[in-house]
């Protein structure tokens, strides 16, 4: 299973990135698999010279290319096949407490994309509080409009606090982007959305919860608040090219290093 999104490079040229995947349910079949999708993209898509992918599991093929990491490749997965006392049992201790805390504080979820752009918002005050890169604003919006992630907002009134989007596939939820409020913190706005998330999930019959993403060094104070819910760490193999065209590619490895050192 995959999804195959084509990237545009200079002079006409393309690639195909295909995120979070192939899953290969044979992995000794990997190889003979992705000869087959490279030979249908050279046949529909002459102007294709590499496929970007991020395999679920280790693949076998020799002519794989390992290449910086696009989606973080160490992630966090919380089971949601337990109760919620036993879920809420394997958190950090002010983890659970900020929970209870917030559910004191007459908070509203609001599950539906007509406040886009009050979470748009809200995501560009986050990166500027927190020094993220974020996609432009389009991008967003057309993830929300197309229907790939529910967005999921948190309010106090008429304030809006939190508000995250949520993809949903397989037996999986993944937490994709957040963005939080600099005003009332203290309601700890954003463990009601995730305990909501998490508890939506598990009533839905979803059996996993993945946080999308840790890493201690780059990422501290997230991490730290994703590992607050508990969970297991889970690592990805990375990102991976299939070239194409080897001299295509080949060219367009010098003009990525090059421009990584200059812009």
């Amino acid at each position: 299973v995959l999804l195959a999104i084509k990237q545009r490079l200079p002079f006409g040229f393309c690639y195909y990135y295909i995120p979070r995947g192939p899953y290969i349910e044979n992995r000794e079949a990997s190889q003979e698999f992705l000869q087959g999708l490279s030979e249908a993209i050279r046949v529909s898509d002459s102007k294709a010279i590499f496929i970007r992918i991020e395999p679920i599991q280790n693949i076998n093929s020799k002519h794989l290319s390992k290449t910086i990491d696009i989606q973080p490749s160490k992630t966090l997965l919380l089971s949601l096949s337990e109760s919620e006392v036993e879920i809420l049992a394997q958190m950090h201790q002010k983890t659970r407490y900020n929970i209870r805390l917030a559910e004191k504080k007459n908070l509203i979820i609001k599950n539906t994309p007509e406040y886009s752009d009050q979470f748009l918002d809200l995501l560009e005050e986050t990166k500027q509080r927190d020094s993220f890169r974020i996609h432009s604003r389009a991008y967003y919006q057309k993830m929300i409009e197309t229907k790939a992630v529910d967005l999921i907002t948190v309010w106090a009134n008429d304030m809006l606090l939190a508000g995250s989007l949520i993809a949903k596939q397989g037996d999986t939820v993944t937490y994709v982007h957040g963005a939080s409020s600099s005003e009332k913190r203290e309601l700890m706005a954003p463990y009601f959305l995730h305990w909501h998330s998490i508890r939506q999930a598990k009533e839905d019959g979803y059996l996993w919860y993945d946080w999308q993403g840790i890493d201690e060094k780059k990422w501290p104070g997230v991490t730290r608040f994703k590992l607050g819910f508990g969970g297991q760490a889970h690592i990805f193999p990375g990102t991976f090219d299939f070239p194409l065209v080897s001299g295509a590619y080949a060219g367009y490895t010098i003009f990525r290093r090059l421009r990584r050192l200059f812009f």
